[in-house]
């Protein structure tokens, strides 16, 4: 007996001194080398708390052998198992225990072998019967725990009437409450749980539903996982055997060595108080230092997340998708847990060069090279395609490389670069079309001047008369495609005045229905309350002719319906953003025409509005019209858009901006003048001798005494040698040594009261209000007829003082 006592005490003492041995191993200082373990903190018998708060069970027993084995340090934390998961994919520990493989969980975790079969039953009471698989469970309210994998696994059986408890001991307690009668939980939980609470008799349970297995895992590519794996490979099946036996065997000692366990416990009772007052300390202590990291990981996650710009953490070997941003969510379209499982040929493109094969290459780029700045073409959920700008930057966790990427949508500044790249091509388009317009107006002069000539000097009934009349409609033809190049570079002086619009457009479309076959539908919707714009009456025509010919030549062949509707708009906010331009906000008229005739592809949409660019057959067009048209409406301060589709008709919207003026000009009123003469001296300065020589002969044939010079320098001399020698000079603007302008002002320098004509082919350096400004009387542009000639010679004749105000005369066709 006393050999048994005796052995008994050793007992004891060896249990006490291993007991001191672990206790002064768990808080010893932490090791060099450790790494971060967590698991759910209620999963009896494999891990749960004892009163104390202290972590015990199977797998805590296997750990702190894995740690002797291997000598590195585990730091255990336990929580809710939904908490454990996500502060896992954080990055916040290292390795995740008591895990189950999915589906989902192996996108972004890798696993160690399993160590523990674990049943997944049905647990129902006693009263409810024919429970035998998941499809019996319809109808019922089942109680699951958040974050287990029987939570899928239930939904993917369609049973979606879940009642969701934090842990499940929860389960446990609302099943003794009876507010579930029906559970799905883990078998060893379960059981353990139903007899803590004595009702283990009232509920019975199925089959397993699901035999799960208990892993370990690491995040995806982390080279823990081998040391991990290597660490639980040194302890043996025997160890292994002894841990689980503690924990669900029989009971080691009788009732005996139990009481002697108890008297020995007393002596040791101060020393437990004294390590958990200690241990309760420290646990503040650490405590207080999660909250501060917790708080700061908050405020990078807050900061990460309001980031304008989508943010991608890559793999920096294979491109992985590791995290992303808020923003990258709403700018894709898809959920962060969708976003993770995406490779990049999903996100992109997906062909050359935006492929995954060319992301890859860029990650590598920036990993072994330099930051990479490149444009990308993406791609979101909806399958909308639109142009990123992407930064790469590589950086470094531990060992492995990690590569950032910042993805800006520049779908807006691609639009603006086209509309920019579109304006400047129009404005060089534009500034030719001046230059030839000034070149041709000068050959023209000569040609229109002598064939007037040449019909006064001729009988009417002279059958060259006829052929001298083609030839003044063909210069007057030639004439006004100047003025339209002129009004496309919009570059030609404007005689706007207030005018009704509505009244044009009924007027235009009166000739045209004339001319339109049967088969064509004119559908008029014209407010007569459109109020007043400032334009050219004869260009408004030209804007609604143009772009009705052109609907009715696109549904020539098949007939349809030209629609044309005339309205008042306001442009606001909205509506900048509904024209996508930058209209000025304010009140607006807006003439739509519309056809359904075949309609146009994007590549020809994009070039209607060049000079010379047309999809007619040869004759049928000049290309020029709407052109023409585009010109107008800028230089009236306007916007011409259109819409249209292959096989959906084409629709045209044109804004002009309204006035605040209710008189206006009768549409039509015309003058008729009778060709005026006189007897006054005139110096014509042109250094074109051929126009020279017509305006010498005009005005000669007019009754003028004429004095011809084609040097603008010559002709100041001959002024300054008799200033009152002339009653009235006549000068071209465009002249070596000097311009039109310069002379004037010499001349006028010496004799303010001189009459001035200045005529131009045109002139970027002046228009007609800056030469009325410094003087000159008259603007005329080139080519000018006798008739207007004339009435400008003898206009600008009439002294200061018997005029109310010089007119300023236009050429007439």
């Amino acid at each position: 007996m006393s050999d048994f006592y005796s052995r008994s005490y050793r007992s004891i003492f060896i249990l006490l001194f291993t007991f001191l041995s672990i206790t002064t191993i768990t808080y010893a200082a932490p090791r060099p080398q450790s790494i971060t373990v967590v698991m759910d903190n209620n999963y009896p018998p494999y891990v749960f708390q004892d009163n104390a708060g202290k972590l015990q069970g199977i797998i805590i027993d296997q750990w702190h052998l894995w740690e002797q084995k291997t000598g590195i340090s585990a730091n255990i934390h336990a929580m809710d198992w939904g908490e454990a998961l996500g502060r896992m994919q954080t990055g916040e520990f290292d390795v995740i225990d008591t895990v189950f493989k999915t589906k989902d969980r192996s996108a972004w975790l890798d696993f160690s072998p399993p160590f523990a079969e674990i049943d997944v039953p049905i647990f129902f009471h006693e009263n409810i019967s024919g429970i035998t698989d998941a499809s019996s469970l319809k109808g019922f309210v089942v109680g699951v725990k958040t974050g287990d994998a029987a939570v899928d696994l239930l939904k993917r059986h369609g049973i979606d009437n879940l009642l969701l408890f934090n842990s499940y001991e929860a389960v446990i307690q609302a099943a003794e409450e009876h507010k579930v009668n029906v559970f799905v939980v883990d078998k060893p939980p379960a059981l353990y749980f139903l007899y803590k609470s004595g009702i283990q008799e009232q509920f019975k349970q199925s089959a397993p539903l699901n035999v799960g297995e208990f892993h370990r895992a690491v995040r995806k590519n982390s080279p823990l996982l081998n040391v991990v794996n290597e660490g639980f490979a040194r302890i043996s099946q025997k160890e292994l055997q002894q841990i689980d036996n503690t924990w669900l065997g029989s009971p080691l000692f009788d009732d005996a060595i139990l009481r002697y366990l108890f008297v020995a416990g007393g002596s040791i009772c101060l020393l437990i108080l004294s390590l958990f007052v200690w241990n309760h300390m420290l646990r503040q202590a650490v405590n207080a230092r999660a909250a501060e990291l917790k708080t700061s990981e908050e405020r990078l996650q807050a900061i990460y997340n309001s980031v304008n710009d989508a943010i991608f953490v890559h793999d920096g070997d294979t491109g992985a998708i590791l995290d992303v941003n808020q923003a990258m969510l709403d700018m894709f379209g898809y959920t962060k847990e969708e976003a993770l499982r995406m490779t990049l040929a999903e996100l992109s493109l997906g062909r050359s060069p935006y492929s995954q094969k060319e992301a890859v290459e860029h990650i590598k780029k920036a990993v072994s090279a330099k930051p990479q700045v490149f444009e990308w073409h993406s791609k979101d959920k909806n399958g909308r395609i639109f142009p990123c700008e992407v930064a790469l930057k590589s950086c470094s966790i531990g060992d492995h490389p990690i590569v950032t990427a910042v993805v800006r949508d520049i779908s807006d500044r691609k639009r603006l670069e086209a509309q920019l790249q579109q304006s400047q091509k129009m404005e060089a388009i534009g500034t030719l079309a001046g230059g030839i317009a000034h070149d041709f107006n000068n050959i023209l002069a000569p040609i229109l001047g002598y064939t007037e000539l040449a019909m006064i000097r001729v009988s009417p009934h002279d059958p060259l008369a006829a052929d001298l009349q083609q030839v003044v409609k063909a210069a007057l033809r030639a004439k006004d495609m100047v003025t339209q190049i002129l009004a496309f570079s919009r570059q030609s002086p404007q005689d706007r005045i207030p005018l009704q619009p509505h009244l044009v457009v009924k007027e235009t479309l009166k000739l045209l229905r004339a001319s339109l076959p049967s088969t064509i539908e004119i559908r008029e919707n014209i407010s007569d309350e459109c109020g007043t714009i400032l334009a050219d009456p004869t260009q408004m025509h030209q804007i609604i002719m143009n772009l009705c010919t052109n609907a009715y030549q696109a549904m020539r062949k098949t007939g349809g319906v030209l629609g044309v509707s005339f309205m008042n708009v306001t442009i606001g906010e909205e509506g900048k953003k509904a024209t996508g331009t930058e209209l000025t906000q304010g009140e607006y008229v807006l003439l739509e025409i519309s056809d359904t005739g075949g309609g146009m592809d994007h590549a020809t949409l994009t070039r209607i509005f060049e000079p010379y660019f047309t999809t007619k057959a040869t004759g049928e067009g000049t290309g020029l019209g709407l052109s023409v048209v585009h010109g107008i409406v800028n230089n009236h301060q306007g916007l011409i858009t259109v819409s249209s589709e292959p096989g959906h008709g084409t629709n045209f919207h044109v804004y002009l901006p309204r006035v605040a003026t209710t008189t206006f000009l009768p549409v039509g009123a015309v003058s008729r003048e009778i060709i005026p003469t006189g007897t006054e001296r005139v110096l014509v300065v042109d250094d074109e001798k051929e126009i020279a020589g017509m305006l010498q002969v005009i005005l000669h044939n007019l009754g003028y005494r004429v004095t011809v010079s084609s040097d603008s320098q010559e002709a100041l001399t001959l002024f300054k040698n008799d200033p009152n020698a002339f009653d009235l000079m006549i000068t071209d603007m465009t002249m070596p040594n000097l311009t039109g302008a310069e002379l004037t002002q010499k001349v006028l320098a010496i004799r303010p009261d001189l009459p001035v004509i200045l005529c131009t082919g045109f002139s970027e350096l002046i228009n007609k209000e800056q030469a009325l400004a410094m003087g000159i009387r008259t603007y005329l542009l080139k080519p000018v007829s006798v008739r207007d000639l004339s009435q400008a010679v003898r206009t600008t004749l009439i002294p200061v003082g018997k005029s109310d105000s010089f007119s300023v005369e236009q050429p007439h066709s």
